[in-house]
Parts: structure tokens; sequence; C-alpha cells
């Protein structure tokens, strides 16, 4: 069996949530996920206490469970007991069966085998939530809106992550180059800073997955250093353009010059 330990907010999640899944697959094995905050409580003591380490418990802005139940159809595997050996941040080749996973694995290279797996199987959208976004994706037409996704609330607490307002002009004139008649949505979790940033602009913020489900259908979007609108563009069927910040996190060159995380890029997005 493997198994991984839930840790920050939904697209981290997702990303833990599909390193399990493709080691599995690749050692033929099973795979486990604790379902619901009292489950994983309880299976993370018990691997606490199996490997001898500490595990983080539930704490306010990081519940340590999977978070995406409102959002997907997950399968939650099987849990038959066997975990002998904890690993960090690996590659997908160090996973062996009975190992319990604790790391991020902000990467789209071991996932280029099972995208079909992953976007048909794996990560089903609820069927609901096409209703709840019929009357929204009618309103600001993929063909003739980008969505914009701005991520406020937190961020612009963390003056290295929280991109300025340089990046979305210049997004937003790359977007205009290719469709000069676009009209632009803002997508948020802070109407506030949002509408300061673009007073222009039909600013929009609704319960997480609708956002996710209204990002994941954009033809056009332009999205911020966030794994949230990463994942929501990655499992994108219908993207002509997604524009991503050169360098994601290290956008503003708080850590050199390179990307970071080193592996979060992919050929999916085009970054500027």
């Amino acid at each position: 069996m493997v198994s991984v330990f839930f840790n920050g907010r939904l697209g981290n999640n997702i990303f833990q949530y599909i390193f399990c899944r493709v080691a599995a697959v690749r050692n033929n094995c099973n795979f486990y996920i604790p379902n619901g905050l009292e489950e994983s409580n309880n299976f993370y003591r018990n691997i606490s206490t199996t490997l001898n380490i500490k595990l983080e418990d539930s704490v306010d802005g990081n519940l340590h469970r999977w978070i995406g139940d409102n959002l997907f159809d997950i399968d939650f595997g099987k849990n038959d007991g066997i975990i002998n050996r904890l690993l960090g941040e690996v590659n997908i080749e160090d996973v062996t069966d009975g190992c319990f996973l604790n790391g991020f694995y902000q990467n789209d290279s071991y996932m280029i085998d099972y995208e079909d797996n992953i976007k048909k199987e794996w990560l089903p959208f609820k069927e609901n939530l096409k209703e709840l976004s019929k009357l929204l994706l009618e309103k600001y037409d993929v063909d003739k809106y980008c969505y914009i996704h701005f991520r406020g609330r937190d961020y612009k607490t963390i003056p290295q992550f929280f991109l300025p307002i340089d990046y979305y002009i210049e997004a937003i004139n790359y977007i205009n180059s290719i469709k000069d008649d676009i009209k632009f949505v803002i997508i948020t979790d802070d109407i506030i800073e949002a509408t300061n940033f673009f007073p222009n602009y039909d600013v929009i913020s609704n319960e997480m997955e609708i956002d996710f489900y209204l990002l994941s259908n954009a033809k056009y979007s332009i999205i911020p250093n966030s794994s949230f609108s990463w994942w929501a563009s990655w499992l994108n069927n219908n993207s002509e353009i997604i524009v991503a910040p050169n360098r994601w996190f290290n956008y503003n060159k708080c850590y050199g010059d390179g990307f970071e995380p080193p592996k979060i890029k992919t050929n999916k997005f085009y970054y500027i």
C-alpha cells in the first residue's frame, strides 16, 4: 500500500493525491486516502506510532485531510495496513509498496503517461458543478471572456509571492494581442483587493469548487502562482492559452533566477 500525508490546501492536496495514485499504479499495489477529518486524524496518528514520527494534528488553515470533497468524486482506495517506510520529497521511481509519502510533489513529469486516467477517472468533477456553474458560464462566455484568477486574501500578506499589477497588465496585453475583442472577468477570493487592482472589470467570487470549475473551462486565462489555478488549468481540456507568471513563486526574484519550486514548470502554460 502507498499512502500520503495531506499538507496544505486544495492544490497541494491534489498534487499529493495524484503522486500517490501514480506510485500505486507503478508498483501494482493498493493506495489509501483517509476519508474525512476523523478518519484522517486516526490514520495519521497510527502512522506516527508505526513509523515513530510526529505528524502535525489538524490545525486551522491546514486540516491535514482531503478537502476536495465538493469538487471531485475520488476513489479513496483500500487500507491494507502495510506501511513500513517514510519518504519525503522524492522522485516517483523511489516509491515502493509500503511507502508513506510526506511531501508536495509539485511537478507534472510523473503525470504525463497518466493524463487520461487523471482527467477521466481519478479526478472526475461532481456532476452538480455543471448545473451550479451554468449561468456564470453563459454570462461570461468562454469564447468572449478571458478569466483572470486573482489570489489576494493570504497572498497579499506574503510580499515574495504576491504578484504586482505589472504582471497582470503584461498578461492582459498578451491576450489582447491574440484576440483584440476579448473581455476580461476576475475570479477571486478577495473582492476588495481585486476591485482595487481591476476597477474596470467584473469581479466575481463564488464557492471554491465553482471558481475552480470555471477556471477549468476557460479558453483564455491568466493565473497567479497558485496551485489552485495550476490544477484548474492543467485539467482544462478547453484551453487555447493559459498565461502564468515566469519563475512561479520566484516571479519577484526573491530566490535567485530559477523557478520555485524548481519542477513546477509545465509546458501547458505560457510564461511571462
